[in-house]
């Protein structure tokens, strides 16, 4: 017996009729989980906050220790990296990739690649090094570092 087209529309709108009704009973399980658990669930919200806006503030303590020191590990977890952007005019760049002949319309990530080689770079691009700060996701070793630090 050959499976037709109709029996597999059926098949189909059947699965789609069962997982529908599974994904009722997730969502009410859900609603209900998120009711119950409302006072946890708005707890780890703040912690998460939290986490952030002390991440951001070390963020921007260890760029500033970057830009006073030049250290790019100025504390056990923590480390700079550097990026490179280059900034130039639209038109100007697709005029060049016009008169050398690499596109009709800028290839933005192949003019990047031109870009990093300072010999090819054109005159009218700006390279610009931004530091990003790093910070490990796990700082007991850190933590471990610093107290021996401080102890001494």
């Amino acid at each position: 017996m050959m499976i037709t087209l109709r029996d597999q529309i059926k098949a189909v709108a059947e699965c789609r009729a069962h997982e529908k009704a599974r994904n009722a009973i997730v969502d009410a399980a859900r609603r209900e989980f998120e009711i119950e658990h409302q006072a946890i669930l708005d707890a780890a919200a703040i912690a998460g906050q939290s986490r952030a806006e002390a991440e951001n503030m070390l963020r921007q303590t260890i760029v500033a220790e970057y830009e006073e020191t030049g250290n790019k590990k100025p504390a056990p977890g923590c480390g700079i990296r550097e990026t490179t952007s280059y900034l130039y005019d639209a038109d100007e760049a697709l005029k060049w990739a016009m008169f050398h002949a690499t596109a009709l319309q800028l290839d933005k990530k192949a003019f990047g690649e031109v870009c990093k080689s300072e010999r090819l770079r054109p005159a009218f691009v700006e390279a610009s090094v931004t530091p990003q700060a790093t910070i490990s996701t796990d700082l007991t070793v850190a933590l471990a570092e610093i107290a021996v630090a401080e102890a001494a």
